[in-house]
Order: structure tokens, then C-alpha cells, then sequence
């Protein structure tokens, strides 16, 4: 799992797996009203961060970047995170072409309309649907309806928020535009509402 996931890079599968499930654990629970999701965003961070910049004052300094307000839909919005990732590694080897500057205005750029994009699919589609699948069986009284809804939902979630964290790792910046521009969102509305 060691293996790198570009070639020429200093990440490997690993850091992407600690990133992808230190977003997972703590997105919706670190929430302020000053920083909303800021300090889990940096939390998911610092494994990479670490590795990238061994000089302390580099470390402190993109910290600190990662601690300026955030706030989207934790699942989704995971492919941002990803996309930092590659901001940051793109940053290290640009010397200095790259500023801490639009990394950050990057993030606050997307976050809301994948926040928007997010909430549509998840929460007002996938969660709705995976409900009415076991209502029948709520409808009888079985006690098993919320575990198996939890269950289901918990596991599409994790699958959907690993698999945008790699996207946007790997896309970088060309990620957000394809979730953004492309019609797959409207594909996939239109999809569930048959």
C-alpha cells in the first residue's frame, strides 16, 4: 500500500488512506461557527503536510492555510480535499510558481457549489432512496430497518467519499471542473427520480 499514485511523487496510496480517513472520521464534527470544517480539514492534512514540507516554518506555514474557513458537504466535498493534495505537492515542486495564496482561493471557489452538488445527491436523493427501501421493513416492526438503513448508508457514503478523495488527488484542479461542467450530476438526478 506504500506504492506512489503519480509518478514522480513523494505521496503514496498510504497517505492518501490517512487523509481520505481523517476527513471521513472528523468532517461533521469538528464544525465552528468562526472556521466551520477548517480544523478537520487541517487535521486530514498534516500526514501529507509532514511529508511535503519537512522545514518546520514551510509546515507551520501551510497549517496555518488549512485553518481559513471551510465549510461544504462532507462526502462530495471530499474530492476538494484530494485536490488540495495535489495543490500542495504541485506547490512543493513549482518552487514558488504556486502561492499558499490560490490554493486557498481554490478551496473557497469550490466549496460551495460542491457543498450545492453534494447536498442534491446525498442527502435529497441516495438517503431518501435508501430509506424507502427499508420502510416496508419498518413497517412491519422489525428492529432491524434502522441498523440495515445505517448500514447501507454508511457504506455508500465511505465508498463515495474514497473514491472523490482519489479523484480530485489525481485530477487535481481538472476534478472540480468535471463534477462542476460535466452533465453526470443532472444524469444521475434524472436517474433516481425514474
Amino acid at each position: 500500500m506504500a506504492t506512489t499514485v503519480k509518478e514522480n511523487s513523494k505521496i503514496t496510496m498510504r497517505d492518501i488512506a490517512k487523509v481520505f480517513w481523517r476527513w471521513q472520521f472528523t468532517c461533521e464534527m469538528s464544525n465552528s461557527y468562526e472556521r466551520m470544517q477548517a480544523i478537520a480539514f487541517c487535521f486530514a492534512m498534516i500526514p501529507v503536510l509532514k511529508k511535503l514540507y519537512p522545514n518546520k516554518e514551510d509546515f507551520v506555514e501551510a497549517l496555518q492555510r488549512h485553518l481559513v474557513f471551510f465549510n461544504t458537504e462532507g462526502t462530495i466535498g471530499s474530492v476538494i480535499v484530494g485536490m488540495t493534495v495535489a495543490l500542495e505537492e504541485e506547490k512543493v515542486a513549482s518552487d514558488g510558481a504556486m502561492t499558499g495564496e490560490s490554493i486557498i482561493a481554490l478551496k473557497s471557489a469550490t466549496m460551495g457549489p460542491i457543498a450545492g452538488i453534494g447536498d442534491t445527491i446525498d442527502w435529497a436523493t441516495i438517503k431518501p432512496l435508501v430509506c424507502i427501501l427499508f420502510l416496508p421493513l419498518a413497517e412491519s416492526g422489525s428492529f432491524l430497518a434502522p441498523i440495515l438503513y445505517s448500514a447501507v448508508v454508511i457504506g455508500i457514503m465511505t465508498g463515495e467519499l474514497f473514491f472523490f478523495v482519489n479523484i480530485g488527488y489525481r485530477m487535481g484542479t481538472e476534478a472540480a471542473m468535471a463534477i462542476l461542467g460535466g452533465g453526470m450530476v443532472n444524469k444521475f438526478i434524472s436517474c433516481a427520480s425514474v
